[in-house]
Parts: C-alpha cells; sequence; structure tokens
C-alpha cells in the first residue's frame, strides 16, 4: 500500500514537472524570431561626410548600421524619408552600437556644406547620423550592385528639374560585419517598427557575443 502511494506521488511530480518542461518550450518557440537572412554584402568605400572629413567603411565596422540613399534638392520623397529616419533616430539614440547612413545620389550638388545644412533640418546627431557625398563613380554602384537599389538621372526639359535622380525609397539593414539583414518599406509605418527592433536585436546579439 506505501509502495502504491509513493508510486503515485512520483507519477504526479513527474507529470507536473513535464508540464513545466513543455510550458518553457512553447514559451521560447512563441518568442523566439527567425534569423534575419544575410542579403548581401557591403564593400569597403571612402567618401565624405558632412563636416567634409573623410568617411571610410571601416568605421563602422562593429556597428549595425541603417541606409538610404537620398538627395537634398528631392522635391519627392527625401524629405519624408530622412524624416522617418529623424524618428528612428530618436527611438534608437541610446543605442551606442547602431548608425545612419544617408548617401547622397546627387553628389554634384550635395557638397558637405550642403549635407551639414540639410541634417542639421533634421536634428541629426553628431556621430550618430552621417550624411554621405563623393564620387558618383563610387555612390552609383555602391547602390546598384551591392545594395541592389536602382538609381539613375531622369533627363526631363524643364531646368530646373535635370537634376533629378530616380531612386529607391527603402531603408536597408546592415549588420556589425557589413552584411545586409533587410530591406525596409520607409512609407510603411509597420516596417519601419519591424526595422526599429531589428536593428536593436542585432546590436545587442553582437555586444553579447
Amino acid at each position: 500500500m506505501k509502495t502504491k502511494k509513493i508510486t503515485g506521488v512520483m507519477a504526479v511530480v513527474f507529470m507536473l514537472w513535464m508540464t513545466c518542461v513543455i510550458g518553457f518550450v512553447i514559451l521560447k518557440t512563441k518568442n523566439t524570431r527567425p534569423e534575419l537572412p544575410v542579403l548581401g554584402q557591403v564593400p569597403s568605400f571612402s567618401l565624405t561626410d558632412q563636416s567634409g572629413q573623410v568617411f571610410k567603411s571601416e568605421g563602422l565596422s562593429g556597428k549595425v548600421w541603417i541606409a538610404d540613399f537620398i538627395f537634398t534638392r528631392c522635391s519627392g520623397p527625401c524629405p519624408m524619408m530622412s524624416y522617418h529616419l529623424e524618428r528612428i533616430q530618436q527611438k534608437l539614440l541610446n543605442e551606442d552600437a547602431i548608425r545612419l547612413v544617408s548617401f547622397s545620389v546627387d553628389p554634384e550638388w550635395d557638397s558637405p556644406e550642403v549635407l551639414h545644412q540639410y541634417a542639421a533640418g533634421f536634428q541629426a546627431k553628431t556621430g550618430k547620423w552621417f550624411f554621405l557625398t563623393g564620387d558618383q563613380a563610387v555612390i552609383y554602384p555602391l547602390s546598384m550592385q551591392h545594395f541592389k537599389l536602382g538609381v539613375g538621372r531622369e533627363v526631363t526639359p524643364e531646368d530646373d528639374l535635370k537634376h533629378a535622380v530616380m531612386h529607391s525609397t527603402r531603408f536597408v539593414l546592415v549588420d556589425q560585419k557589413g552584411a545586409i539583414r533587410g530591406y525596409y518599406d520607409s512609407a510603411d509605418e509597420t516596417a519601419l517598427n519591424r526595422l526599429v527592433q531589428d536593428a536593436a536585436e542585432l546590436a545587442h546579439k553582437g555586444h553579447r557575443k
């Protein structure tokens, strides 16, 4: 009789233990997000930032960064893209391992002085958000061949639009090793929230390694 009682207690304990194990596995599975894919690799580059300083991609090594391609004379989506990056900057302000990088697709016009003024209009934090200009022969292949984002000048008869540039409006997430980990629609609020979350998670994973 005593043996049966002990066996019954052990069975209850075992069932409780199994319930806890199963619950833990379910909870962990539910909270685990799939690993972000590797979608490409950003090569080394050297350009000039809004302060007139040489900016080398090596300076981003070990950092998670968000990139976009814009130009200051843009009368289309660029101001809204920069506005959204300003909001992202605020959300990630305390994330020291994250940077923002905006490449100009109109580098002949977008001098460091012009970019500095444009950056100030969006409260770009020094050392956090970089606006880059330089040789078009460097920036355009970087956009098309490596970031896989289309770019090209639009030929129009109007003098004030002759320098218009067609370019992608997507934001790109790059990890600490220069690998592209995601593309995000700059006009989609859900995508922007996901970008913030993905960037923070990548930064924290890198910090733990």
